[in-house]
């Protein structure tokens, strides 16, 4: 008696569970119906020439830590050709905790402060062309390296129209939302 009423506990508990999840799917506040695209541009500039990022043999690969500290989720974007980025993300406001590229086979992660705000109302994001400006030398002992700053411009009258139409979303209007730097950026892990 006692493991039937077991087996039927567990098997009432898996129906339950399938059925709400069947719900969420078809529902409006999944995730899935409440992302929103957002877009830009990462820009390198070592000892002053700009470097070629992407995935080509002579290029660097480069990419983006995101905080959404709404819920505590870490993202990383991948910057693509041209530095260009681009991915899904749900309304909220995102740090930008990092920014990470090769030099001379090693990985480089200068923490940034920057903070952007994803909107709500479905239209894709637009996050502007963010520029790090380093400066590397090589010695006897080895690599040295600053920063020297980090500029966020907005290139959406240039770049938006052409960079929706790659998107599939040659119908939207972008909503420009820049990155911030913020003084402090303090998150719980």
């Amino acid at each position: 008696m006692r493991k039937n009423t077991l087996a039927l506990l567990v098997l009432s508990s898996a129906l339950a569970g399938f059925s709400s999840s069947a719900i969420a799917e078809d529902g409006h506040n999944s995730t899935a119906d409440r992302e929103v695209m957002v877009f830009g541009k990462f820009r390198l500039l070592k000892n002053g020439a700009e470097t070629q990022l992407g995935t080509g043999f002579f290029s660097n690969v480069a990419s983006l830590r995101l905080y959404r500290a709404d819920d505590q989720e870490e993202f990383t974007v991948r910057v693509g050709d041209n530095g260009e980025f681009a991915r899904a993300l749900t309304p909220g406001d995102y740090y930008v905790m990092n920014i990470s590229f090769k030099y001379r086979g090693e990985t480089v992660r200068p923490e940034t402060n920057f903070m952007f705000n994803v909107s709500d109302d479905g239209q894709p994001n637009y996050v502007g062309t963010m520029t790090l400006a380093a400066k590397f030398s090589n010695g006897y002992h080895g690599s040295k390296g600053s920063f020297e700053r980090f500029l966020v411009s907005n290139d959406c009258a240039s770049e938006c129209e052409r960079r929706l139409a790659e998107l599939g979303l040659e119908n939207k209007v972008a909503v420009t939302s820049l990155p911030q730097w913020q003084q402090q950026v303090a998150y719980n892990r």
